[in-house]
């Protein structure tokens, strides 16, 4: 993908915890919550995961956005280990209202195929359900709502987030200029 490539962002929504067709933990693999907010860990996280996928737009950020961001309270990171090593992360993020969103998700690049995609969405679905009482007001906006930085991968993340009950709200695209 050039710089100058399109890219698509997938919104997925999922109305009720009951719709999770959970995958079975992989052997070996560890999801621990950070509780100890280190913006600069969430930093580390994002370009692990994100540079395959050429996430790059907060790579640019001054210390102090990124701890903005990263060290609030509505932001809560976890991360997955495979013997002692970085498999992936994802971030939920609580919205006004209650509803809470993915914001980033994804593996680094030696855990793909491995099987522990599945596992670590049904693990931030189970936790951002857990998170408060998500409130229904109206169709819009909806209870829970998820939202990743997926591009290329978006067939494979697809493939394995249509079983987990969600379905696609929203595609948009916008030009990257790293």
């Amino acid at each position: 993908m050039s710089q100058k490539d399109p890219v698509t962002i997938y919104y997925l929504q999922m109305t009720s915890p009951e719709q999770i067709r959970g995958k079975p933990r992989p052997e070996g693999l560890e999801v621990m919550e950070a509780e100890v907010k280190e913006f600069r860990f969430n930093r580390y996280l994002y370009q692990l995961v994100g540079e395959a996928w050429q996430w790059a737009d907060r790579l640019k950020l001054p210390d102090a956005d990124w701890q903005r961001y990263a060290e609030r309270e509505q932001l809560r990171t976890w991360v997955a280990y495979h013997r002692g090593s970085i498999a992936g992360y994802y971030e939920l993020e609580q919205q006004a209202g209650g509803d809470v969103q993915i914001a980033y998700f994804g593996l680094a690049p030696k855990f793909i195929g491995r099987g522990y995609g599945g596992y670590l969405l049904t693990h931030a679905l189970e936790s951002a359900w857990s998170w408060g009482t998500p409130k229904r007001s109206g169709c819009t906006p909806a209870p829970w709502t998820t939202r990743a930085r997926w591009t290329t991968i978006a067939p494979a993340v697809w493939r394995f987030t249509a079983p987990s009950g969600s379905r696609c709200a929203v595609i948009d695209e916008y030009s990257h200029h790293a």
